[in-house]
């Protein structure tokens, strides 16, 4: 399975990227991807998305060393809920230690741990975000009122992921990406006449030009930024796996 990824800044952003990308080994022949997005409103929004992703890598290394103790791997959708309730763990302690409220701490996550032995993955998506899978669009928007994690760390954690039904169980897949929402943002940026523009959704998530280049994700947003003249508005994350 190849691996692309991006990670830019909106146009309407000008100070920080709110959006982090992370990918990390689960031991052997599992992988930990997430993509989380601060939210505007909050306070150092870039802040709670990079401490999110920092906490996950974290969670990622001390699973790899649990599968030297452990050789038996727990079904995917239990494993994302172990990871994310570990996440939820470690926030509620750094939030005690800095003194934060829940204003600091509000990012979305989307999350995929893919087994490759089976080929299939399991999704959790905690706010808004788009999966894309074999050429199929799933769109998660919560109408710009993402229900972030920051809000819900005093509450029960059982009870409130018995409530997460944004998740999907993708077996033997070809092509699968997850992107924040800032992939639905493209849109012209100078008064230039550009001819056949692909949309930029098929084009980044579907289309196998450029698949040969390390940095494929790229590459694409370069061509449709200096060739058809659109950028992302809001911060863009993407990590797409190739069969």
């Amino acid at each position: 399975m190849k691996m692309s990824q991006t990670l830019c800044i909106g146009q309407h952003h000008t100070n920080h990227c709110e959006d982090y990308i992370l990918s990390a080994p689960l031991g052997t022949t599992r992988h930990l991807y997430a993509i989380l997005d601060g939210c505007t409103m909050g306070n150092e929004s870039y802040f709670a998305a990079t401490l999110c992703g920092k906490i996950l890598k974290k969670i990622a290394l001390e699973r790899s060393y649990l599968e030297l103790k452990q050789p038996a791997q727990p079904e995917l959708q239990l494993e994302v809920k172990t990871i994310v309730q570990r996440l939820f763990q470690e926030l509620k302690l750094i939030k005690n230690q800095l003194l934060l409220d829940k204003y600091d701490l509000l990012s979305t996550l989307i999350s995929l741990i893919w087994d490759e032995l089976q080929n299939a993955g399991h999704v959790l998506v905690i706010g808004d975000g788009l999966v894309f899978q074999n050429g199929q669009v799933h769109s998660f928007d919560q109408g710009n009122q993402p229900d972030y994690l920051g809000y819900h760390l005093e509450e029960d954690f059982e009870a409130w992921f018995a409530q997460q039904n944004q998740q999907l169980h993708i077996p033997d897949f070809q092509d699968l990406s997850i992107c924040s929402d800032g992939i639905l943002s493209f849109a012209p940026f100078d008064n230039g006449v550009y001819p056949n523009a692909p949309d930029p959704v098929y084009f980044l998530l579907e289309s196998r030009q450029h698949e040969e280049k390390i940095k494929m994700l790229d590459k694409k947003v370069s061509i449709l930024e200096k060739e058809y003249g659109v950028k992302p508005t809001d911060d863009l994350a993407i990590i797409r796996l190739m069969k």
